[in-house]
């Protein structure tokens, strides 16, 4: 299995073997303070493969320029392993310390080369 795609949206839902999505594909967001998480829907897209098997684990790396990242989460992967395509969504919610460039990196196992997603955090204060 591997990520062939991701966005943030304001709300997504499987329903019968398809994604339902509203406000989709953020560039940015605006938060009160900083004080504030980020809370969205992650949206991620997968190409399962013939040896995947049931349970597997979206890995999340999120990065704000500093080294070390500013959180590490893993997300399962639940549904059918019927097909090739697959669209998983998750509420999400992080912390971010400073505004700025954000980058999700996504990955499913060490055959996945990865998919990075960015996310410009903006506050109003």
């Amino acid at each position: 299995m591997i990520v062939t795609s991701a966005f943030f949206a304001d709300y997504a839902r499987q329903s019968d073997q398809k994604l339902d999505v509203l406000g989709g594909i953020w560039d940015w967001c605006v938060l009160p303070s900083l004080a504030q998480p980020v809370e969205a829907y992650l949206v991620v897209l997968l190409q399962r493969g013939p040896d995947d098997v049931s349970g597997e684990r979206v890995r999340v790396e999120i990065t704000d320029g500093e080294d070390e990242p500013l959180h590490v989460f893993e997300l399962p992967v639940a549904g059918h392993l019927e097909g090739e395509q697959q669209a998983v969504a998750f509420p999400i919610s992080f912390a971010c310390r400073r505004v700025g460039r954000h980058v999700l990196r996504l990955t499913t196992g060490a055959a996945d080369p990865g998919f990075a997603l960015s996310l410009d955090v903006r506050s109003m204060t």
